[in-house]
């Protein structure tokens, strides 16, 4: 089978839909060589890596001036493209497909859309924003045959606010790497720790800093337990003006000793940073997966994340949860999850269960099986 991927993300992006079609792209790839893969992408980034084996066939812009206005090149001349390559199934990876593959009527489209948190909170996106995204989701789930969600809280979303038919809907999960797998040495964990200049026992919470990922309310909370020794380690970008408003926070109640920000890890580096963790915390409003969960739970580190949202469904009773942005309900969660042991093994003994579900070869089926079918 020729399969074609709408590949932009895959080279440009570094995490977020980056990640994912870089993972399904390479994850097919490897499980499923007897197929042709190839990518679509106008552009590279040289600091992103796609470790796909041979069999992708990476496809760009020819001349100068699709080069240059790349737009018109997805839009008029990528059809040409996928004729010539005798594409079958056409699978956009991140939320779009081109407006031109509309005309490529032979070809069978799929895109997979990532959440509608833009529509859920508005506030957090500017007008022309939303205004773009939602015209790109909805000429996406209009010209596909197949609309791939990666969770059943995306989906539920793409029925009920967009009105899509669930019938048109599957719901594929993603893993993440295989390193998080990976059993680290206690050298090797605090070699990493000492590189960081992390010196206490530490909760660890990943994600961009911005409001819908609520680390503020974690600060909150973590403020109020008593023992000074343990510390808490925010790994995320911190250039956003919400990220300095954290900072003067910290400043104002003295915690810059207590509460590192690490703006940036090496990517060997974050498995060994979750192993070291007494436990992981993910207080985001929502996602449409939440990756750093399913990281955590590959992990063996207990986790806390929010209630109701796409990250109760992927950790299900591997995870301790608090009622969003209830302050005094997160601090009783974090003190749970810090200091009852009881606790806290079930969650590690839980979540060897839990990952299971997301065995990247048993995913791969379910996508090849869609790409057949």
């Amino acid at each position: 089978m020729n399969i074609g991927f709408d590949a932009k993300r895959a080279f440009n992006n570094k995490t977020g839909l980056g990640y994912y079609s870089r993972w399904v792209m390479n994850s097919l790839s490897e499980y499923y060589p007897e197929n042709n893969y190839y990518a679509y992408t106008p552009r590279i980034n040289p600091e992103v890596m796609v470790n796909g084996e041979q069999n992708i066939t990476v496809r760009m812009p020819r001349s100068w001036f699709h080069r240059t206005f790349h737009q018109f090149w997805r839009t008029l001349a990528l059809p040409s493209y996928l004729k010539n390559d005798n594409i079958e199934v056409y699978h956009g990876l991140s939320n779009e497909l081109p407006s031109s593959i509309g005309m490529s009527s032979k070809i069978r489209k799929i895109v997979t859309i990532h959440d509608l948190i833009f529509l859920r909170y508005p506030a957090y996106y500017n007008f022309m924003d939303r205004k773009i995204y939602l015209k790109k989701v909805k000429h996406a789930c209009d010209t596909a045959d197949v609309i791939i969600a990666i969770s059943e809280y995306t989906a539920n979303d793409l029925v009920n606010i967009l009105g899509i038919p669930r019938s048109k809907i599957q719901v594929v999960y993603q893993n993440c790497p295989d390193v998080y797998k990976q059993v680290f040495s206690e050298n090797a964990i605090q070699q990493v720790k000492q590189k960081y200049f992390i010196k206490n026992p530490y909760l660890l919470c990943v994600s961009t800093i911005e409001p819908r990922k609520n680390q503020e309310l974690l600060v909150k909370a973590f403020d109020q337990i008593e023992d000074k020794d343990l510390s808490l380690v925010i790994v995320g970008k911190d250039e956003s003006y919400y990220a300095l408003q954290l900072k003067e926070y910290l400043h104002k109640r003295k915690l810059e000793e207590r509460v590192k920000i690490v703006s940036y890890v090496q990517v060997d580096d974050l498995p060994k940073l979750y192993q070291g963790a007494t436990g992981f915390v993910f207080p985001s409003k929502i996602e449409g997966l939440g990756l750093p969960v399913l990281e955590a739970l590959h992990s063996k580190v207990p986790v806390l994340t929010t209630a109701g949202t796409s990250m109760q469904e992927i950790a299900q009773n591997a995870a301790l949860y608090y009622e969003k942005d209830n302050l005094h309900d997160l601090q009783k969660q974090l003190h749970t999850l810090v200091y009852d042991s009881t606790v806290r093994s079930t969650l590690i003994h839980n979540a060897a269960q839990q990952v299971a579900l997301f065995d990247s070869q048993k995913l791969c089926q379910q996508m090849i099986n869609i790409y057949t079918n």
